[in-house]
Formats: structure tokens, C-alpha cells, sequence
């Protein structure tokens, strides 16, 4: 199932097929029981890549209704992603915050994940009989601009203001930007680059969300410091390889990614000078 527009596929015709497959596979993920922390991380990563296309072809009709899909999910992801990320934090640090680790245990306890996923799948449903009937133009330049500059503009704010939420609104947009990458199947140098810059906003987030949950229990200030420390390393690598990916204007960077068709006036000249 690749993430990929086909060859001389209409613009319209391809995302409709691609998002059908994501909500498929999302809905397929849900249904099954083996390994539900798997099958929620899948799901969510198909809700997103759909959300892209509804960005990419300027289509929000759906795109608040996948969010919410999105977020139910992640707070079952997040309860149990945490205690990973604890675990690797510490680990890499060398150090040991027992009561820390328990209390995250028993928050992720206390997630009803049944119910969330029943919602997911209830929404997912009504939303893939939707899929035929969006109103989707044959167009890729503007969304891809609007963007690429909406990447840049949050990469300013994260830049400016170093805030926790600054730097998770700069990744939803380079997620969107690595998934119009992959989308056009060019520039794979690019393409693994934001792969890597999302990586760390990832990380970076989930520090944030991690020392969100451990809050001011017992003990917390020293690991507090721990993940402090990480994020702000994380922090600097992203601003450095963002500000690189993203130099180009906007509009300069979408005639490299798509070059204009030869003029008229050009293509006349031509003719003629073949008939001659």
C-alpha cells in the first residue's frame, strides 16, 4: 500500500483512492485484537497521513472529524508511549525514578481504550462512505505552497518563542511536508531529512507530554531537569536542520518541486518553426 500518487493518476482521483486505503487500513488495524498498542499506533498514523491529503487538495470538510478521531487515540497511545520514553531517558542518563515509573503505570491503567477505539471505528466508518463524494480539484501547486509556507511560519514561532506547543505545531507541519514529499515519490534526500527532523519534534513532544504527567509528584524535579535538558538538545538540532529545509520561499521552492509547463507563446513558436 504505498504512500504515493501513481503516474499520470489525476490529482483528485489519487487522493480519494489514497485516503480510502489509510481509512481502510486504519479501520482494519481497530478491528483487530492481537496487539492493541500496535494496532492504535498504525491507526493513528494512517488518521494522519489522511489528514495530509485533505491539506494538500485545501479539503477541511473532514478534517475535524479525523482530528478528533486522532486524538482520542493518542490519549491511549501517549499512556502507554510514556512509560517508553522513561524508560529510555533514564536509561540513558543512568538513573532510577521508581515512584515516578509507577504512577505512569497507573495512569496508563486507568485509559479506557475499549471505548476509544469503538469510537475511532464508528467515526472511520462514516467517513470512508464519504470519500467518493468529496469535491476534490485536479490541483497540486497551491497546496503543496500553502504548505510549505505554513511550515516555515511555524518554524519562525518555534524559533522566537521556545515553548513545548510551538515546537509541536512546527511538527504537524513538516509531518505534512514529509508526506507531500512521499506523495510525489521525489527528492529523497529531502524526504529522509524531514523524516529525521520529525523524528526529533517527536521526541521533543513527548519529553512535554512526559513531564506534563509527572507533574510535581514526589521526586519529580531532578528527572524533571533530566527531560528538560533533552528537549532543549533536541530543540537546537531541529531549529538547525528546519531552518535549513526550509530557506527556500515558498513559492520559489514549489517552481523547483514543479517546474511551469513551457509558454504558449513559446510552444507557437515552435510549430511554426516545424512546419517551416
Amino acid at each position: 500500500m504505498p504512500y504515493r500518487l501513481r503516474k499520470n493518476e489525476p490529482v483528485a482521483k489519487g487522493i480519494k483512492r489514497l485516503a480510502a486505503e489509510q481509512i481502510d487500513y486504519a479501520r482494519g488495524q481497530l478491528a483487530q485484537k492481537e496487539d492493541a498498542e500496535k494496532a492504535i499506533h498504525e491507526a493513528r498514523k494512517s488518521v494522519k497521513k489522511t489528514r495530509a491529503l485533505l491539506r494538500l487538495a485545501g479539503y477541511g470538510r473532514e478534517d475535524k472529524r479525523l482530528r478528533n478521531i486522532g486524538r482520542a487515540l493518542s490519549e491511549i497511545r501517549d499512556a502507554a508511549a510514556m512509560i517508553q520514553v522513561f524508560d529510555a531517558l533514564v536509561a540513558k542518563k543512568k538513573e532510577s525514578f521508581p515512584s515516578i515509573r509507577q504512577g505512569l503505570v497507573e495512569s496508563m491503567q486507568s485509559v479506557d481504550a475499549e471505548k476509544a477505539v469503538a469510537s475511532a471505528l464508528v467515526g472511520l466508518d462514516a467517513i470512508r462512505v464519504r470519500v467518493s463524494h468529496w469535491l476534490i480539484e485536479d490541483a497540486l501547486i497551491d497546496g503543496l505552497e500553502t504548505s510549505y509556507r505554513s511550515g516555515r511560519k511555524a518554524l519562525n514561532r518555534a524559533s522566537k518563542n521556545g515553548i513545548a506547543q510551538n515546537y509541536h505545531d512546527f511538527r504537524k507541519r513538516v509531518k505534512d511536508h514529509w508526506y507531500h514529499m512521499r506523495l510525489l515519490g521525489s527528492m529523497e534526500s529531502r524526504t529522509a531529512s524531514l523524516k529525521e527532523l520529525e523524528t526529533w519534534l517527536g521526541e521533543h513532544h513527548n519529553l512535554a507530554v512526559l513531564q506534563e504527567k509527572v507533574g510535581d509528584c514526589e521526586g519529580a524535579k531532578p528527572f524533571l531537569a533530566l527531560a528538560a535538558s533533552e528537549q532543549q538538545e533536541l530543540a537546537q538540532k531541529s531549529i538547525s536542520l528546519g531552518q535549513r529545509l526550509y530557506q527556500q520561499k515558498p513559492k520559489q521552492f514549489v517552481q523547483h518541486l514543479i517546474p511551469k509547463k513551457q509558454p504558449a507563446k513559446e510552444n507557437r513558436a515552435a510549430r511554426v518553426s516545424n512546419r517551416a
